[in-house]
């Protein structure tokens, strides 16, 4: 057996010691870059889990949906809300000028994508060449989805501008449910206003609706529905008048909200319902329920009241249009 100098002995121990303090320098730099790359991704997951110190980073690129219609700040009566009435163009510049806050709101939350439904009377109010020109505008009808055509399952959100009251309600600005020919709509026997049975479709596509303008009425009825939502009051019904803030200042909470709201999007849950699901209307008029009644599936109730059920949700509002325009041509 050879012997092994007490010179080489010491060389490979230091050699030895060498190449663990290389192996050591691998591990820590290997150590090193997977907390580079893992790290973000843990706190991006327990961010979304929660919901909570994440508002801005889950606003980066959003897809807006708003929807318009006449409850608008200043807004109180036919003769501004009619197309051809004498102050109808004053409208139609107040309704744009609040959507165009809504817009700047949702931008500054990080919205990249925004659609706006104009969906008051004829549905061509907002004035294309005042509205900012990030928005993609749905105009005109009819369409299948009245108000709430354009919305799909790729937005991020749904906003109200603009929102009244259901018919029969007290201290509302220009109360109705979808005109003046209906007192009372329910889904799934859930009273509706012409918002919560949006919120109805939004649902449906799995988006929340996290903002509704409109009169102090019309806010209440949707924080009964929709309990976490925000709102904007923008007046007060007094009579058949209100109590209205400037349009300035009425922009200016709207802009404010609408980023507030989109902030804490985690926290919006959709409005969905089960099946089947079932669409009852109590006309003002008995001939309408019955004209109604002769579209196949219908069923006549009562002498001013139809029902409709279906397993698919989409024929609800089909149905509802249809009736609408069945009603606007009598």
């Amino acid at each position: 057996m050879k012997q092994i100098s007490k010179y080489k002995i010491i060389k490979n121990i230091k050699m030895g010691g060498q190449r663990m303090d290389k192996l050591r320098s691998f591990f820590s730099f290997f150590l090193f870059l997977l907390l580079i790359f893992l790290l973000p991704v843990t706190i991006v997951s327990e961010c979304n889990q929660n919901g909570e110190g994440c508002e801005e980073q889950a606003a980066k690129g959003l897809k807006v949906f708003i929807v318009s219609d006449h409850g608008i700040g200043s807004v109180v009566s036919d003769l501004q809300a009619v197309p051809g009435r004498a102050q109808y163009q004053v409208y139609r510049h107040l309704m744009t000028e609040e959507v165009n806050a809504c817009i700047r709101g949702a931008m500054a939350a990080g919205a990249t994508e925004i659609m706006v439904a104009d969906s008051h009377a004829h549905m061509q109010n907002i004035i294309v060449e005042e509205l900012n020109a990030v928005a993609k505008l749905v105009r005109g009808g009819p369409r299948p989805l009245c108000m709430m055509e354009g919305i799909d399952k790729s937005f991020d959100a749904v906003i109200i501008i603009g929102g009244h009251a259901r018919t029969g309600t007290r201290y509302a600005v220009r109360e109705h449910s979808f005109g003046h020919d209906y007192l009372n709509i329910w889904v799934n026997d859930i009273l509706v206003n012409e918002f919560i049975f949006n919120s109805m479709i939004a649902g449906y596509f799995d988006v929340p609706v996290v903002l509704a303008t409109g009169d102090e009425a019309f806010t209440r009825q949707m924080k009964e529905y929709l309990p976490n939502i925000e709102t904007v009051a923008v007046m007060k019904g007094v009579g058949q008048g209100a109590i209205t803030i400037h349009p300035s200042k009425s922009r200016a909470l709207i802009e404010k909200k609408t980023t507030e709201a989109l902030k804490r999007l985690s926290s919006f849950k959709p409005a969905k319902l089960a099946p089947p699901y079932t669409l009852k209307i109590e006309f003002a008029h008995v001939h309408l329920a019955e004209l109604v009644s002769w579209i196949p599936g219908v069923r006549l109730e009562d002498d001013r009241t139809i029902s409709f059920t279906t397993e698919d949700f989409l024929q609800i509002p089909h149905l509802l249009e249809v009736i609408m325009n069945l009603s606007y041509s009598k």
